[in-house]
């Protein structure tokens, strides 16, 4: 099976067609061409000059009415036809349409910029993974164990799987600022976690006994390590507060 491919203006723009009588050759249907065509367009909700031209053949006795469909109407025209030659009609345009996908360079200046604009997008994946490497390694520590670990535990253990150094305090200072910890006066409710985080099932605490009394302690649950992990290290890493 093959069709002739008509370059054609609709609606200004220059677009491949092939001829509807073509589609309907193929097709083989028992109706007249225009009773095909007619129905055809009113089943599928197609518009003039838009999926289709009407051309006028003075050329024919008595002259006759043809017409250009886009290759994507005539893949549906044959997709209509719910049978084994309308299913190859398809077909053949699907495959068309992945052929004209594959960029082919016909000059040496065309395959030259083709072979550089895939060097560029190589170079910027690698420096993208380069990038995601320390959430990756630390997602996959994370996976490994649910374990609730304390704000300290925490952030030696982004340092030591990603390479990165950040202090407790200023972890702390961090996680008050985005709202993660309550700002109390009273030591027994500072580093308190937000009731938000809690119910999120990003934080919970424990109540431990210090000179003072009985304390509250935030714990970073494993959910609440993945989901700050990325934003603590972008953070940290624009401020320059994370030392490799």
């Amino acid at each position: 099976m093959k069709f002739t491919i008509i370059t054609t203006p609709i609606n200004s723009d220059t677009v491949e067609t092939v001829s509807a009588r073509e589609v309907y050759d193929h097709v083989e249907s028992k109706q007249a061409f225009a009773d095909w065509f007619k129905n055809r367009v009113k089943q599928g909700g197609f518009t003039q000059d838009v999926d289709f031209v009407a051309i006028h053949n003075s050329m024919t006795s008595p002259p006759s009415k043809e017409y250009h469909v886009t290759l994507d109407m005539a893949k549906h025209l044959g997709q209509m036809e719910r049978n084994e030659k309308g299913k190859a009609i398809r077909q053949y345009f699907i495959d068309r349409e992945k052929e004209s996908s594959m960029v082919i360079p016909r000059t040496l200046p065309e395959a030259l910029r083709l072979y550089a604009d895939e060097v560029e997008k190589r170079e910027q994946l690698e420096q993208q993974l380069q990038l995601d490497a320390p959430k990756v390694r630390f997602a996959e520590a994370v996976a490994s164990g649910n374990e609730d670990l304390r704000i300290g535990e925490y952030a030696k253990s982004l340092s030591n799987h990603t390479g990165l150094v950040i202090g407790p305090n200023k972890l702390m200072a961090w996680m008050r600022e985005k709202g993660i910890l309550l700002q109390g006066r009273d030591k027994r409710e500072a580093n308190m976690p937000s009731q938000g985080s809690v119910n999120a099932g990003l934080m919970s605490f424990k109540y431990e006994i210090t000179n003072i009394g009985a304390v509250p302690v935030p714990y970073i649950t494993g959910k609440g390590q993945l989901h700050f992990a990325e934003q603590i290290i972008e953070h940290f890493s624009t401020k320059q507060e994370i030392v490799a």
